[in-house]
């Protein structure tokens, strides 16, 4: 058993096409949009760093979130309602219209700068940052599978997460698959990295559908509010 070098990624650049307004900036509980929740539930899991990459409208999110925007200025890590230990980076994804595998590039290029040396990071998980109900200590869990791995075979292994046969997020790639996930382009994430190496797969059954309960549209945006018991908001359609 090894000790945990996991690293989070969350991806956060997409254009919202289906909702036509940035859902990054939707309400959510607490009086947070569904970013600055998807970056707090990030923070309290036990990932060692965070890396939140913003693409379209991320002037306006910067805007609405004065914790991630001091975050961006100084670049190394949270304001003081965040635990101290959490830090975070943010990277900035200005091809986010060509897919998410541009934004993918971008956050493992901010974690090998951060972590240059191949002792410093094992492996990250890519999440998502439409997933309003995952919780961190799912994360946590998902972390965790690996944990009985030698280093060696962490940096090769992948953890895919699943419910019921339908698999989620955040998926786990061990360091050694970075570089070919650099390589991917256009609308695609890790998918055709899995399919490559289906032997390197660990799958880990999880206790509900929050791996994949996504909000990418107004009706899946209010269904989730509902599981919440948080009062809908105006929609627009």
């Amino acid at each position: 058993m090894s000790e945990n070098k996991c690293a989070l990624i969350l991806l956060g650049a997409g254009g919202s096409a289906r909702m036509h307004e940035p859902k990054q900036l939707l309400p959510w509980k607490n009086e947070k949009n569904l970013l600055e929740h998807a970056c707090l539930t990030c923070l309290a899991s036990q990932a060692v760093w965070n890396v939140f990459v913003l693409g379209a409208r991320a002037q306006d999110i910067l805007q609405a979130s004065p914790w991630l925007r001091e975050g961006l200025r100084q670049n190394n890590g949270p304001v003081e309602h965040i635990a101290k230990n959490k830090r975070f980076s943010l990277a900035i994804n200005t091809d986010w219209a060509s897919g998410m595998a541009s934004s993918l590039k971008v956050g493992l290029e901010k974690l090998l700068n951060l972590f240059p040396q191949e002792d410093d990071l094992d492996c990250a998980a890519i999440c998502l940052a439409d997933l309003p109900l995952l919780k961190a200590e799912t994360i946590n869990n998902i972390i965790k599978a690996n944990h009985n791995l030698t280093q060696a075979e962490k940096r090769r292994t992948i953890i895919v997460p699943t419910w019921q046969g339908k698999r989620g997020h955040p998926v786990i790639f061990g360091r050694d698959l970075w570089p070919e996930l650099m390589q991917l382009s256009g609308d695609r994430g890790g998918g055709a990295v899995l399919k490559k190496y289906p032997s390197r797969c660990l799958f880990y059954e999880t206790t509900g559908p929050e791996i994949f309960t996504d909000c990418d549209t107004w009706d899946t945006y209010a269904s989730c509010c509902r599981q919440e018991n948080f009062m809908l908001p105006l929609l627009k359609k």
